[in-house]
């Protein structure tokens, strides 16, 4: 049983360390986007694992692809995300101070004032505010040099695979894929939806 159905069972703690010691890792187009999201010491760390295992990495050619198609958006998204934080601190101050007051508790409790209390969450609020302010000043922009890329393009320097070399082999990739994400066959099933105006061909990219 065993044998003919060893998908079915957990290997061994041996195997698996052996595993780890000999497997090439094959990152997914999250992995590298990341990068640009996580805080800058989590990206640093992943960045020096990366390093470590270079020699045991490789990059499909729909992850590079993708890396490159989604990197501007996403750094994007990281100068958006100010403006958005700034809104939702805004509005909670504003929901607060009226909730406090549509309470009218200086007329209808004889302990609670809420004033003083208004007072030092608008400090806070200030002081996040002005933080906000000089952290965007740092935040790299799509014009700005992007260090992250140039150590990812490094780190796979010859490890990216080769694109399909015919419309015919992309065509029997699509519907490969598509008989997977039927029956919800992994990997990638479940980015079925994801990119659904990327049109690829094999003489481009459109």
């Amino acid at each position: 049983m065993k044998t003919e159905f060893s998908g079915y069972y957990s290997i061994s703690e041996k195997d698996l360390a052996d595993l780890w010691k000999e497997c090439t890792f094959i990152v997914d187009t999250n992995v590298l986007l990341n990068l640009y999201r996580y805080q800058k010491e989590t990206s640093d760390e992943l960045l020096k694992v990366m390093k470590k295992l270079s020699a045991r990495l490789w990059m499909p050619f729909q992850v590079g692809l993708e890396y490159q198609e989604n990197r501007l958006n996403v750094i994007n998204e990281q100068v958006d995300m100010y403006h958005k934080v700034v809104e939702v601190l805004d509005k909670t101050r504003e929901n607060l101070d009226q909730e406090l007051l549509g309470l009218k508790l200086q007329k209808r409790h004889s302990f609670i004032n809420p004033t003083e209390f208004m007072k030092k969450v608008g400090v806070v609020f200030d002081e996040f505010n002005q933080e906000l302010e000089q952290l965007q000043k740092s935040q790299p922009s799509i014009y700005d040099y992007d260090y992250l890329r140039d150590e990812i393009d490094s780190i796979f320097s010859g490890k990216v695979g080769a694109p399909p070399k015919t419309q015919e082999e992309l065509d029997e990739i699509y519907k490969d894929g598509e008989v997977r994400y039927a029956k919800k066959y992994p990997p990638g099933y479940m980015d079925i939806d994801k990119d659904k105006d990327l049109i690829i061909t094999a003489q481009g990219y459109e």
